[in-house]
């Protein structure tokens, strides 16, 4: 309960601070608001989170990403600005190592964010992301693609590399 009261004091110095009005009304509310807010909404302790940002991991990540986007979007420029077409669109499942739902959120985004590809799915069990690619002309090339993103995003997020990619890998029918 007391390393909440910091959290408590400044969501009720910010609810006074919205109404604009310093009153023992806005204050007794305020503190109501906030207690339930921090009751509603607990925010893990930083010693209990499972995650340790490793900031030289961190920067290898945001280069490969950043080379992933230039890759992608030379890809796309080239698509539109010739008259050949050379999609290959489909839909690929690729397992991903145990982690945590942060993880799982953060590969899901980054896939979606680079061009061409698009998280369509997760599940939970086994953990496993849908993707839909653009370029699919080689599935298994596709997949490494997606599973060195998922072990830079899991060496940036503390865990241990052994599990990435564990179980095989599933195909969806493309259509």
């Amino acid at each position: 309960m007391t390393r909440r009261i910091p959290l408590v004091t400044w969501l009720a110095l910010l609810w006074v601070l919205l109404w604009r009005d310093l009153t023992v009304a806005n204050v007794v509310g305020g503190v109501v608001v906030a207690v339930a807010v921090s009751t509603l909404f607990a925010v893990p302790r930083l010693g209990e989170s499972e995650h340790r940002v490793r900031p030289v991991a961190v920067v290898t990540l945001l280069g490969y990403f950043s080379w992933k986007l230039v890759q992608a979007n030379v890809v796309l420029a080239r698509e539109v600005l010739t008259r050949r077409d050379t999609t290959r669109t489909g839909i690929i499942a690729v397992r991903l190592g145990p982690a945590s739902d942060i993880v799982t959120t953060i590969i899901a985004n980054a896939v979606s964010l680079t061009p061409g590809t698009l998280t369509l799915e997760t599940r939970p069990d086994p953990r496993t992301l849908y993707v839909h690619v653009l370029h699919l002309h080689d599935v298994e090339r596709a997949r490494s693609d997606i599973h060195r993103l998922e072990q830079l995003i899991r060496r940036a997020n503390g865990y241990d590399d052994d599990a990435v990619g564990s179980g095989k890998q599933q195909a969806a029918g493309q259509p």
